[in-house]
């Protein structure tokens, strides 16, 4: 249910109950929001997302990875302070927030106090793993559900000059009723963490400069970027990420291999997107490095990727999509009943005739 009201006042509720579950209200969202209104330019109660920077420190539950689109998913675009009203049942804050405006500069003020889902280690009392799925169907889901409480507190600095540069810090306490439970050295641990963010979009004519670099008390996670419009018909970006092991953050959503995770990753991505007379042609090459051991991997392992994407429309209603995409991955396989780390050439190759 949303109710909007004069342009300035928005209510909003939402009930969910998946597949399974018992309760019909199993979760529930609510919020109420004014816009605009002199210096306030958005005040939220209720639930609410962040979303400033290149998301290392604060970002949505959701965010592009790469794909068709050479371009748009290696620049975010920050939709700042804004209402929850997604049936996702993680990783949204609860409680209220503003941003403020003074001439160039915002300021952005929140506060949240919210529950989440979480693995519970009977013996210690510490957070094993958080759920994501939002199920609570059987007794084992249903003992996660809201096992454990987050307070944030924090604020945003952030300021434009005329379209031409916008920069802005960050700073948040994070505070965990639970301690999480650390498997290595390299693990989120601990039940109180710090994180301390600065990012920049800078504009000459034709070309963007982009970065945000996030410390969160142990070590620093970056992504720096360019884009060139050579032209209105062919835009060059490129952009390096360096995501440390020892560098954990549960609010962000970077730029990375491994859909918006920013640890343990090395990278460096280029792409083109060309509108040529007779269609559009994306293409992209990314070489990527994971320093330490993953979920897939006990090893250190590392890889590349492109993709050759074109779409044109010789007549009219009628259209062709080809694309090719080449991936070569060290996965771990079997070889002679040992786990090796071993090459994986994998290659797409697609075609769409789309008449409408």
């Amino acid at each position: 249910f949303l109710y909007n009201f004069d342009k300035n006042y928005q209510a909003g509720l939402l009930i969910e109950k998946d597949p399974g579950e018992t309760s019909y209200t199993d979760f529930s969202s609510f919020h109420l929001q004014i816009k605009d209104l002199g210096f306030v330019k958005t005040l939220i109660a209720g639930d609410y997302v962040l979303e400033y920077g290149q998301g290392l420190a604060l970002w949505s539950p959701f965010g592009f990875s790469k794909g068709a689109d050479s371009i748009y998913p290696v620049k975010k675009k920050a939709r700042y302070l804004h209402a929850y009203t997604s049936a996702a049942e993680y990783r949204f804050f609860r409680g209220a927030a503003t941003r403020l405006s003074f001439d160039d500069f915002n300021l952005t003020a929140f506060y949240s106090n919210n529950t989440f889902d979480a693995s519970i280690d009977s013996v210690n009392g510490e957070i094993s793993s958080v759920g994501i799925s939002g199920f609570h169907r059987f007794e084992n889901e249903l003992d996660k559900k809201a096992a454990a409480k987050e307070k944030l507190i924090g604020g945003v600095l952030d300021y434009r000059f005329l379209g031409k540069m916008n920069i802005g810090v960050i700073y948040y306490h994070a505070s965990f009723d639970k301690e999480f439970e650390s498997t290595s050295i390299y693990d989120l641990s601990g039940k109180s963490f710090n994180y301390f963010s600065t990012y920049y979009d800078i504009n000459f004519s034709k070309i963007s400069l982009f970065g945000e670099a996030n410390y969160n008390g142990t070590s620093v996670a970056s992504v720096n970027g360019i884009q060139f419009s050579v032209s209105s018909n062919f835009i060059f970006t490129s952009s390096i990420r360096s995501y440390p092991r020892n560098y954990n953050n549960l609010f962000g959503f970077g730029f990375s291999e491994r859909s918006g995770k920013i640890n343990n990753e090395v990278g460096v991505y280029t792409g083109i997107k060309w509108k040529i007379p007779f269609g559009i042609i994306n293409l992209y090459y990314d070489i990527f490095n994971f320093p330490y051991r993953t979920s897939e991997n006990s090893l250190s392992s590392e890889g590349d990727e492109l993709l050759f994407d074109f779409v044109t429309s010789p007549i009219s209603k009628f259209e062709i999509k080809l694309r090719y995409k080449y991936e070569n991955k060290e996965v771990t396989g079997l070889i002679n009943t040992n786990e090796m780390i071993v090459k994986r050439l994998k290659q797409i190759a697609r075609t769409e005739f789309v008449y409408n």
